[in-house]
């Protein structure tokens, strides 16, 4: 972590633990709802037309959340692996934030699509259990979903 970083964090943190600031340190950022499973547990994939953010919505989003104070930010879906607007696809939007000034860029996804050579810092997959366990929920659409997870992530089960 980078010198600059730590004197923000320390400021961040002493203004609100001791001068009661409030102001955000983390975002969370939805950028699509499309998503390429229908898990048990979620409704958003049964919408007929998912809201779809542009590269400009996000773009006027990551702005706004910095100049708040955030400075770590979180792109979830939905599934972020489809995000696309025209020629721009997830890479240029993490890209994007890491442009604005963020200090870490964090995707959340199914792992059912390559994710490799993603740019982000930090990548989370969604898992519901361990093999049999996560097909139960994750499994209505393309099956097998638990076997594609390593393999996406340039690693094998």
């Amino acid at each position: 972590m980078k010198i600059r970083q730590l004197t923000y964090l320390a400021s961040w943190f002493t203004g609100a633990r001791f001068l009661g600031r409030k102001r955000p340190l983390q975002t969370v950022l939805f950028i699509s709802d499309q998503c390429n499973l229908k898990c048990k547990h979620c409704a958003v994939y049964a919408k007929e037309k998912p809201n779809i953010m542009t590269y400009e919505e996000i773009r006027k989003e990551l702005e706004y959340s910095y100049r708040l104070g955030s400075r770590f930010v979180d792109l979830e879906g939905g599934e972020v692996m489809l995000w696309k607007d025209g020629d721009y696809r997830i890479n240029d939007v993490i890209d994007l934030a890491k442009e604005v000034g963020f200090f870490s860029v964090t995707i959340t996804t199914n792992a059912q699509l390559p994710f490799a050579g993603s740019h982000a810092d930090s990548i989370w997959v969604s898992l519901d259990g361990y093999g049999k366990y996560h097909e139960m929920v994750r499994a209505k659409a393309l099956l097998p979903v638990w076997k594609k997870i390593l393999p996406n992530a340039g690693t094998s089960i």
